[in-house]
This record gives C-alpha cells, structure tokens and sequence, in this order.
C-alpha cells in the first residue's frame, strides 16, 4: 500500500510540473488469480497476485508524447516501459526508451488483453512475455500496410528489471511488416524479422515469424509461426487460438506447441492445449477461466508428465 501512495504522488507531483499544454492520462489494472498446477507435488492450489500495473501517457507538446508503464506487484517498483516519441505525420513516430520489441503480434500485447491469460509458449521462449528492450523505434501506418522497425542492445528482453546495459558491441535489429483487411475486412497478416548477438561471446540470436489475424464482430482467431536459432540450436513452435463471442461470454481455445530443439528427439517438445471462457463485466473487468492441457517429455524415458493447470483469473481496469 506504502509503495501505491508513493506513486501515486509521484505521478500528481510530474503532472503539476508538465506545460500546461500537456495532455496526461493516469490507468492502469490488476490481475489476480486462483491456480490448480498439477506438477506442483503437495502444494497444487494456490492464490496470486499476477500484475498491478499504474501507466501514464499522453502528449506533452504538438507532436511529443510520452509512455509509463510501472509494475508494481515486484519486490522494487519496476519502470517497464518509458517513452518519449516524435510525430513525423505521414511517416510516423519516432521514439527513444524502453519498450516492448516488436515481434509478431502477442507479444507488444498487454496481458490485460491475452484472451488464454498466459502468453504461449513460443511467444514466451522466443520472444518473451511482453519482452522489453532500450533502444530507438519507428513505427507507422501506410494505407492498409503498417511497420515497425527497432534498434536495441538486445541484452534485456525482460519484463522485471528497471534498467539494463549492453552486453556486447553488437546492436540487435528488428522489422515488422504487415497489413490490414487483405481482400477481407478484419483480416491481417504480417512477417517479423530479428537480427542479433547475444553476450559477450556474441553468440548467434536470429528470429523469424508469420502471424494472421481476423477479428470481426463475435469471430476472433490468431496464429503465429516463430522460429529461431541461438547459436547452433534452432527452434521453433506456433500457436493458434480462435473464440466466439456470445452476449458477454466468449468461449475461447489455443493449440500451442513449441520444439526447443529442432534437430533431435528430446524433451524440448511441449504441446498445450488451453480451452476455457472469458466473461466480460461491462468495459473494464473480466473473469478468465482456462484449463491447460499439457503433454510434455520432461519424465522417465522421455514420458508424459502430469502438470495440467486451471487458472481463473479476474482482471479490472481503472
């Protein structure tokens, strides 16, 4: 609670000290839930707080704009994302800081938004949970086609640390490419590339994805096909979720399968398929119910292990 007063100040104190042209809007939201995890031997159930996050944004000028984004459900209050942009008008936005990389379409998501509560597994070993990154960032929209470029150090990746530094001379580079309603309404597509070197020996780090989406009134459907390599290992997996929404119930299911080994016979390969049901209460809560299936090789003899998972999580917005 200490640490919610101390922000909250905070934010009113840099609210009287920006021009008076500055335009600021403080949210934010909060997720929290129950979980039953088979693979935790003796303790299965148990109750978490996931994320309270405070975000301010808004425009402190005619074309500057800035972005917070704080956790605050961490040991020491996290800065995960700040922002400074610059609108170039027809070309763009320009922006210095740390932020979410931008490969394919989950991960710049925020959580509040995951329609299976966790993010898949591709996204999380390939990318990250909402991986962040400092570095320099264009993005901008043409007519039915969007992009967005990123030059980083490519040394954080992280969603709980308040600052990294680089770990090698080498900057990793990102481009995303897609477009909008492709012949269809509601229907996108895009290719995202990644290009680095990874620690102090400079080790490989290479991605590539394919994402689709169609969202129109109730129909909702997503899929994504990342693969990498670190160093000599490739990698790869691909997720594909699809829901229905009903009044304020949206039934939902995801097949999300991940190999962290492409080339051999190992117990790198999990498959997960999550069926569940989010419930909409008005515009700014929702109760997410998802059961996940899980059949890993991670036993004896490369075995199936038990570790399904029932999570329920409630979600508000303020």
């Amino acid at each position: 609670m200490k640490k919610f007063a101390v922000l909250l100040v905070g934010l009113m104190v840099v609210g009287l000290a920006l021009p008076a042209r500055a335009a600021i809007t403080v949210s934010g939201f909060a997720q929290g839930q129950i979980v039953n995890d088979a693979s935790l031997v003796g303790k299965e159930l148990y109750f978490t707080g996931k994320r309270a996050r405070i975000i301010a944004k808004g425009d402190i000028g005619d074309k500057v704009g800035v972005f917070c984004q704080i956790e605050t459900l961490t040991d020491k209050i996290n800065v995960l994302d700040l922002v400074v942009d610059y609108d170039l008008g027809a070309a763009g936005k320009v922006a210095v800081g740390r932020f979410c990389i931008p490969v394919g379409l989950q991960n710049p998501v925020s959580p509040y938004n995951l329609h299976t509560i966790n993010y898949a597994q591709v996204v999380q070993k390939l990318v990250g949970s909402g991986a962040r990154d400092f570095g320099l960032r264009w993005t901008g929209k043409y007519n039915i086609v969007d992009w967005a470029f990123a030059y980083i150090n490519g040394s954080d990746g992280g969603t709980t640390v308040v600052s990294a530094t680089e770990d090698n001379d080498v900057k990793d580079i990102i481009l995303r490419v897609g477009a909008s309603n492709l012949g269809i309404t509601g229907l996108g597509a895009g290719v995202s590339i990644y290009n680095g070197k990874a620690g102090a020996a400079k080790t490989k780090k290479s991605r590539t994805g394919i994402d689709a989406k169609y969202e129109k009134d109730a129909i909702y459907a997503q899929l994504e096909y990342i693969m990498g390599e670190d160093g000599t290992t490739k990698k790869a997996g691909y997720y594909l979720e699809a829901g229905y929404k009903i009044g304020n119930i949206q039934p939902i299911v995801r097949y999300d399968s991940y190999d962290g080994n492409t080339d051999k016979e190992d117990a790198s390969e999990i498959t997960i398929t999550a069926v569940g049901a989010n419930y909409y209460i008005g515009k700014a809560a929702k109760v997410q119910l998802i059961y996940e299936m899980k059949a890993d090789k991670a036993g004896a003899a490369l075995a199936d292990t038990d570790n399904d998972a029932l999570i329920v999580q409630v979600a508000v917005k303020f």
